[in-house]
């Protein structure tokens, strides 16, 4: 039995798409999943599986999540292995105060423009496989240059912004 954390794509963001903490539960196991667990508000779900690939899992998880909330959810399902070294493969200096450490998760391998992965006045930046490190003046997270990038047409449906912190919390669990 594999482990796995499924992230929703735009969950209780903003007050928008709210979808509580037990609705989220009792939806995957619902589907068959076990140990199931979520961590936090915002689509973190930690679940137990099996039977399916990734992308078996994102297909099925992505198209029950519309039957059941109405809502077509981007879905990225990571291996809880897989998302342990990701976080300890962190290459920016963790836990100061007046910056945020974030992992974009990417569902695809995408195109980017030149020079967009150079370090940029405090915003560092540093792709990994199937995903971008990102480390963002607090107060810039939405108006910084890699942020700006990330809502563009091109990449806002391929991806999903976590905080290093909540990484942690799910590892934990």
């Amino acid at each position: 039995m594999s482990r796995y954390v499924a992230f929703l794509r735009g969950i209780n963001v903003g007050g928008n798409r709210k979808i509580s903490m037990i609705d989220q539960r009792t939806w995957f196991e619902s589907m068959g999943f076990s140990s199931v667990g979520v961590v936090l508000q915002t689509g973190n779900v930690i679940f137990e599986s099996d039977r399916l690939s990734i992308s078996e899992l994102t297909q099925l998880i992505e198209s029950r999540f519309y039957d059941q909330f109405q809502y077509p959810a981007t879905v990225m399902v990571v291996e809880m292995t897989v998302l342990r070294q990701l976080v300890a493969e962190y290459p920016f200096q963790r836990g100061q105060d007046q910056v945020n450490d974030y992992v974009v998760f990417l569902s695809k391998v995408l195109e980017w423009p030149s020079g967009c992965f150079d370090n940029v006045g405090e915003e560092k930046i540093r792709l990994a496989s199937m995903a971008v490190y990102w480390q963002v003046p607090r107060g810039m997270t939405l108006t910084s240059s890699f942020s700006k990038l990330l809502t563009k047409a091109t990449y806002r449906s391929f991806h999903t912004i976590r905080n290093l912190n909540t990484l942690d919390k799910i590892i934990k669990k």
